[in-house]
This record gives C-alpha cells, structure tokens and sequence, in this order.
C-alpha cells in the first residue's frame, strides 16, 4: 500500500527491480513527476487562502511564493476583485483609490486603481504540490490519489531507463486519474444542496 514517500520509493524500487545506480534517481522522478503533476492538476485540495495588504500609494504587493493560479480575489473580504490583463490595467487612469481589478505579474498582484490606504485583500489561489521527501514524508495528494504519483514516476523512471513501449501506456494511465480527480473536483465546486420539489397538485 503507497501511502507515504518511503512506501512510493519501495514500490517503485521494487515493481521496476530497479540497480543501485537507478535506485538513486528515484527522488529525481520523484520531483519531476510533481513538476508534472503541478501542471496537470486543478483539483481544490490545492487551493490555500491568505490575506494580502496593501500599502498606501502602491499599486501592487508581493504574493506568496507558492501562489500558481488565482482562483479568486476579494477587497476587504466580500467585494470581489476582476481580473483583467496587464495591458488592459497599465491603460487605467493613475489616480488612487479603492481597488477594482487586479492582474498577476512578476510574481506580484498589480490593482487599479492604486490603494490610497492600506486594505486587505483575500486571495483564494492553487498553490504548488507540497514535496514529498525523506523529511516530508507525506501530503494531499499521495494521501488521496496514491495512483497518481505512482504513475507519474513510473513514467519518469521508464523514460530514464528509456523503455520505450512502457511510456505510452503509463503516460495513458497518468491522463486517466488526472482526468477522473479533476472532474471529481468540479463537481466537488459545482456542488449544491439537494432541493426537494414541492407536490403538485392536479
């Protein structure tokens, strides 16, 4: 049973028979599958919240470092932020006051109009799959979806070892949990409560 980092190193080692040589570059597929992964997933387990602040007269603030996509963006937590492009942001007047829009770039949250006091601004974003290593031994996604890692790696491992005929198949296996655990997701978001009809009278 994959359930933790020592458990995928183990499986794989052993599935693949793996030399000693090879054996050692398990943590390297081990990271380039969550580069994949990272890439391929939306799911909500991977959203965080966090409250940014601005400062008085400038118009962007830092963002986190492990901010990937924005989902949402709220000004004093119930006034919803729109997105728009940079260009379409950098084309606003330069005058100051309560922001309205937000764009993303350099690894900032520009807004329009520039704050003319310091707000707070929630942010709802996919942040990065957290690591698995010798010291993080476990997280979301192996925990909820051990299928997905291991056909990520085992991908990464055939295509080290270059065995080829392996590589389409685990690569087809990879797309098919991906698809499944994102549309899962959707649902989980587009999720409603049950309503039950009223009689009707004839």
């Amino acid at each position: 049973m994959i359930t933790n980092y020592a458990t995928l190193v183990a499986f794989v080692v052993n599935h693949l028979q793996l030399d000693p040589e090879t054996e050692a570059e398990v943590p390297t597929f081990i990271g380039l599958a969550e580069a994949s992964l990272r890439r391929m997933l939306t799911t909500p387990e991977r959203e965080e919240q966090t409250t940014l602040t601005t400062v008085a007269d400038q118009s962007y603030v830092t963002l986190p470092d492990d901010v990937r996509q924005i989902r949402a963006a709220y000004f004093d937590s119930d006034y919803p932020l729109s997105p728009v492009s940079l260009n379409t942001l950098l084309g606003y007047s330069a005058a100051s006051g309560s922001p309205q829009v937000y764009c993303v770039a350099n690894q900032s949250l520009f807004l329009s109009p520039t704050p003319d006091a310091a707000y707070s601004v929630v942010l709802t974003y996919l942040a990065k799959i957290p690591p698995l290593s010798a010291t993080n031994t476990t997280n979301w996604l192996i925990e909820n979806h051990p299928d997905a890692y291991l056909y990520a790696v085992l991908l990464q491992a055939e295509a080290f070892r270059a065995n080829d005929e392996r590589i389409p198949l685990l690569a087809s296996a990879l797309e098919g949990v991906v698809d499944q655990i994102n549309k899962e997701g959707n649902r989980y978001r587009n999720s409603a409560p049950m309503r039950l009809r009223s009689p009707v009278v004839v």
